[in-house]
């Protein structure tokens, strides 16, 4: 079993929120994190705190919308030490308000985000725990992925997809 430093953990919308949050929590224990998000300047803030905990840190910048981004940080997370140890999926947006005042473009980007995102992300690590004998895949489902979220309903949507899609990955 690898120690904590020797540990390759990526976590994806690492910018702000609740990834932040587990980045900042788990750099204490001083692994190598590779941070992902689509904006730079609030991945390098995250950065910076978790190098103060002692934790080796990368930043990509990456859209999990786009899967050739997806894959760039999979090969760069890799190539650290040569494993994948930890993959979190957390990249996530919401759009709140009455469905009918929620333009169509804007639930297209929160399935885009909270499912396409998601679904990227395991088709490109997924390769990697298979060849390494091992890994972690942990997507963020959230309370809106086993009950409805009103005046959220793409949001209810993505979350209820990705529950049914994590299930099926056991399989």
């Amino acid at each position: 079993m690898k120690t904590w430093g020797e540990q390759v953990i990526v976590i994806t919308g690492a910018s702000s929120g609740t990834g932040r949050a587990i980045a900042t929590k788990l750099a204490s224990k001083q692994p190598i994190l590779v941070l992902a998000a689509r904006r730079q300047a609030a991945l390098e803030e995250v950065a910076a705190e978790c190098r103060e905990s002692g934790a080796i840190v990368q930043i990509v910048v990456t859209d999990t919308r786009n899967a050739n981004d997806v894959q760039h940080l999979a090969k760069f997370a890799s190539e650290i030490t040569g494993s994948i140890d930890v993959w979190i999926n957390n990249a996530g947006v919401l759009a709140a308000g009455a469905f009918e005042d929620v333009p169509p473009a804007v639930n297209e980007q929160v399935i885009l985000t909270n499912l396409i995102g998601y679904i990227n992300g395991a088709h490109e690590v997924l390769p990697y725990f298979k060849i390494q004998g091992y890994g972690i895949l942990f997507n963020n489902i959230s309370v809106g992925g086993w009950f409805p979220t009103p005046y959220a309903a793409a949001y209810s949507a993505s979350k209820f997809g990705l529950r049914g899609y994590s299930e099926s990955l056991k399989g």
